[in-house]
């Protein structure tokens, strides 16, 4: 019965190692077709650090438990252990240094990777343009380093999600820098897939994040720590635009409505497609 639940067990984790695997998979090719960054970096270091810990759990965990169902104990069997006839040879032993040695590579490579992630994500580049994003309850205010300044409240009454129109506006290929604080309590500035980042605001302090993406269109970004009541409403969207046209709106040559209304879309993040090309698809069906 062990074994049965045992082997169960295996076969249904693997599936969902199996499944579970697609959206990686998806949100690096997303990722890459965008130009997001960090967002590119990390689902590199996850897809590989799931590479790792697929083969770990293949190679060592099942045979250990296959191991164990073979030779585990059983009352009035051998319960006295038999000593070596002869001691381990050079392919017992070799095999002990193999193991040994794959296991210590794994974790160094997992931490490689791991902290490759974390530099690329927190160092800043210096070319990038920075925005000072504001965050209270419930509003996100971004104010550009000419004084401009946008932002976007959602209320919930009133608002079609589809059809809001609160957010920034940011040039394709460029980082932003953001440096972000908070009027009240503490908030969690999130930009969704497929850039992927999040980092916290906090009252009485300045924290900084970046992010770029060279597709042009409309990302989105929301609130991820509880800050109160209408906390799920705390959205925000991004809306990338070619160096040109923003160049032009941030010299107050376009208006902000103007190219807001030209880039917003029902859909909200961008997705590879045959050839190359970039095409929208949605999220919220």
């Amino acid at each position: 019965m062990v074994a049965i639940l045992v082997i169960v067990y295996f076969a249904v984790t693997t599936l969902v190692m199996i499944v579970g695997h697609q959206p990686i998979l998806e949100g690096y090719e997303v990722a890459k077709a965008t130009g997001a960054e960090p967002g590119l970096q990390w689902y590199w270091g996850f897809k590989n650090v799931f590479y790792v810990v697929m083969l770990y759990f293949f190679v060592i965990a099942i045979p250990f438990v296959v191991f164990t169902l073979i030779y585990q104990y059983k009352k009035g069997e051998r319960e006295e252990g038999e000593h070596a006839s002869k001691p381990w040879g050079p392919i017992e032993n070799g095999l002990l240094i193999a193991w040994g040695v794959a296991v210590f590579a794994g974790d160094i490579f997992l931490d490689f990777v791991s902290e490759s992630v974390f530099e690329y994500q927190k160092k800043i580049p210096e070319n990038a343009m920075e925005i000072e994003v504001t965050g209270s309850m419930w509003m996100w205010q971004f104010k550009y380093p000419n004084g401009k300044t946008l932002f976007s409240f959602y209320n919930p009454a009133t608002d079609k999600f589809e059809e809001f129109k609160g957010g920034f506006i940011v040039p394709a290929g460029v980082p932003i820098k953001l440096s972000m604080k908070s009027t009240d309590v503490i908030h969690a500035f999130y930009l969704w897939p497929p850039i992927n980042k999040l980092q916290d605001l906090y009252p009485g302090r300045v924290t900084y994040q970046w992010f770029k993406v060279d597709a042009p269109g409309e990302y989105l970004v929301s609130c991820r720590e509880y800050c109160g009541t209408n906390h799920a409403y705390m959205l925000a969207k991004i809306w990338v635009v070619p160096k040109e046209e923003f160049e032009q709106w941030y010299n107050g040559q376009i208006a902000d409505a103007d190219l807001i209304n030209k880039y917003s879309t029902k859909k909200w993040y961008t997705k590879q497609a045959k050839g190359g090309n970039i095409e929208l698809a949605k999220v919220n069906n």
